[in-house]
């Protein structure tokens, strides 16, 4: 671990054990002509960090149907969003807030944290806290009912609105929408399998993809809370429940997560788990989950303030029985063992760049002497050099690039029931296999006039092809 961010971790502790300050800084309410809401910024603190929102507050007569039947008291119910994974501002989940604005609950919306968050470094404990320093703020406002407040949550939200609800006792409610209830890196190395099959993957490839891409990122220290298992938290939840499931959700695993929901919410006061027809994880309209357009699927919005409102009445259905769709399921993923570790792929990359390299460079130093005929094999040493460089440079890349994306992304068009990048690659492997064969002929067949510094060249350099042999079979480019 870095030194900064152990400071950072120990700085951390130290505030919490001092406990969670809290504080509301409002401006003056921008009205919102013919608007079922106002709003008004406000600033609240965690952890030593100011965080900035915006709390929606809904009008005299809301636009939308009331969340609850009025009954005397002018206090609202009160709901925090908290945001899924990346560096989201609060104006991604307006619409959200804007269908709970309406419908009469007062919505908080705010920045997320960057400070102690990020690729290597987040903490859904903190993310918890922040969110439950939020609620505090919104339960301290005369116009919300504090035992009327709660917390939604989308996707990286649904891991942590339940950890916050099960060790607070001033959440309310939970709502959680494109939730999983599959460890993080389990249905990450799930999501990143239907995306490149999407791609134009064959599933067999899925494993030294896919998975074993995962399987790198974690114990590479860039996947932070891989392994946190939400059921625990899911167990504590006490509280009213609400799980929004997408029926086509591609990162989610919808099906499996719904019934983990249905089972271990069991002991919730109330726990509903409803599915959204023709949604992809955002919510969006899509066929697949793959090709969402900007338009939130049909009812969406509606569903969570309706349902905060049947918390009053009880008076609540789900829009539609029907289940969610999902190919295959998340599954535990391995350790490494000692040769698929970092460590290893490390030393194997500088082995691969030295050997592959050492050839072309020794030969330019050669013609820079004045040594210009062709030593032995020296055309297929040419053809192992080359062709190895590619495809390690160019399987280095192409991984990367699904790392970055989580292959959502387009890879290219697809040749021979495969992205044709990646079958350009399988081919340069079988190249280098096939060229290194032909040098090693070559090399022996003259070997009483191979001179000392030629041989340790094409040593070199076949000692390369043969590394490679293993470092392609592991992220299948022998898969036919």
């Amino acid at each position: 671990m870095l030194p900064t961010t152990m400071a950072r971790l120990a700085v951390s502790t130290l505030i919490v054990a001092l406990g969670i300050a809290a504080s509301s800084t409002p401006v003056a309410a921008e009205e919102h002509s013919g608007s079922a809401y106002t709003t008004e910024d406000v600033s609240f603190e965690n952890d030593g960090l100011t965080l900035h929102g915006t709390v929606l507050i809904p009008s005299a007569q809301p636009a939308a149907p009331a969340a609850t039947p009025f009954t005397g008291d002018p206090r609202h119910p009160a709901v925090v969003i908290v945001s899924g994974s990346g560096a989201r501002e609060r104006s991604d989940y307006l619409e959200e807030a804007r269908a709970f604005a309406a419908s009469g609950i007062v919505t908080l919306i705010y920045d997320k944290r960057t400070v102690g968050y990020s690729l290597t470094e987040r903490s859904y404990a903190q993310l918890g806290d922040d969110a439950v320093a939020g609620l505090r703020l919104l339960q301290a406002r005369p116009d919300v009912d504090p035992a009327r407040a709660g917390m939604w949550g989308h996707s990286e939200g649904g891991w942590v609105v339940p950890l916050a609800a099960a060790s607070h006792d001033e959440v309310g409610f939970v709502i959680l929408a494109g939730a999983s209830a599959h460890p993080p890196a389990e249905v990450q190395a799930w999501s990143t399998c239907r995306y490149l099959v999407q791609s134009g993957f064959p599933e067999r490839l899925c494993g030294p993809v896919g998975v074993n891409l995962t399987r790198l990122m974690v114990e590479g220290g860039l996947f932070p809370e891989a392994a946190y298992d939400p059921l625990p938290a899911l167990d504590q939840v006490r509280v009213p429940t609400l799980v929004l499931l997408a029926e086509f959700d591609q990162s989610t695993a919808p099906l499996t997560s719904a019934r983990l929901f249905s089972e271990t919410l069991s002991r919730s006061t109330d726990a509903t788990v409803c599915v959204v027809r023709r949604a992809d994880h955002e919510f969006h309209t899509s066929r697949n989950g793959f090709d969402g357009d900007e338009h939130f699927a049909n009812g969406y919005v509606h569903l969570a303030p309706a349902w905060v409102g049947s918390l009053e009445n009880g008076s609540f259905d789900c829009p539609s029985p029907i289940a969610a769709q999902q190919v295959g399921a998340p599954e535990p993923l391995g350790p490494l063992a000692w040769y698929e570790s970092i460590g290893m792929h490390a030393v194997a990359g500088f082995v691969l760049l030295v050997a592959f390299l050492s050839y072309p460079v020794s030969a330019l130093v050669r013609r820079l002497r004045g040594q210009r005929e062709p030593g032995p094999a020296a055309w297929p040493a040419r053809l192992v050099s080359a062709a190895g460089l590619v495809t390690l440079l160019g399987t280095v890349c192409l991984l990367g690039y699904v790392m970055a994306t989580g292959a959502t992304e387009p890879i290219g068009p697809v040749v021979l029931g495969r992205p044709a990048v990646w079958l350009l690659l399988q081919l340069l492997a079988l190249v280098v296999v096939g060229a290194a064969a032909w040098t090693g002929i070559a090399w022996w067949q003259a070997r009483d006039r191979v001179a000392v510094g030629a041989g340790v060249r094409l040593g070199t350099l076949l000692a390369g092809a043969i590394v490679l042999v293993p470092w392609a079979a592991w992220w299948g480019l022998f898969t036919v």
